[in-house]
């Protein structure tokens, strides 16, 4: 028996300047590995919905915009094997100010 799969690092909220790169990144612990990793943005209908191809531990977003500010992520983890799994309960979300650089 396995101990139950948790995330250990959250994805940590940005505040950028217009253009710059934004990485998020999480980590899980516990759970049988490998471990199936899934980034999700909450939609203007407050639904989670998955970002295709975003299936790492990280997920960079290049040179935002200032459309891409207020953006909320989360990473959904799921253990080999297990359906139920883990996501980061505290989002992450996106700042991005009018200042170009």
């Amino acid at each position: 028996m396995f101990p139950k799969l948790y995330i250990a690092q959250q994805p940590e909220s940005l505040n950028l300047v217009e253009k710059q790169d934004a990485l998020f990144v999480v980590s899980a612990d516990g759970g049988q590995r490998p471990y199936q990793y899934q980034w999700q943005k909450l939609n203007a209908e407050g639904r989670w919905v998955d970002l295709p191809g975003a299936n790492q531990d990280s997920y960079q977003l290049p040179k935002v915009t200032l459309a891409q500010s207020g953006l909320t992520l989360r990473c959904v983890v799921t253990g080999e094997g297990i359906r139920e799994g883990g996501h980061s309960p505290e989002a992450a979300a996106r700042q991005v100010s009018g200042r170009r650089s």
